[in-house]
């Protein structure tokens, strides 16, 4: 089970995989290589880790309105 997904830039935390509200409910917001429309909704952070372990290069937008971030992802500590 996982319980964070972060970007760690120099050893500090510089964002945390937060849930957007959409639809009624709260979802992570994530990407394929190269998509900037379309998200894949996804309502877990087990399901957002697999989502980005399983393709390189796929994103995940941290916070509502941020930029989606690809590189120096954190799942649990460990970076991807």
């Amino acid at each position: 089970m996982v319980d964070r997904i972060e970007k760690i830039e120099d050893g500090i935390v510089r964002k945390t995989a937060e849930r957007y509200p959409r639809g009624g409910g709260h979802f992570f917001e994530c990407f394929e290589p190269g998509q900037t429309m379309n998200p894949v909704w996804l309502s877990s952070l087990d399901d957002v880790a697999d989502f980005l372990l399983e393709v390189p290069n796929r994103r995940v937008r941290m916070k509502p309105g941020a930029a989606m971030t690809s590189r120096q992802i954190f799942i649990d500590g460990e970076p991807i």
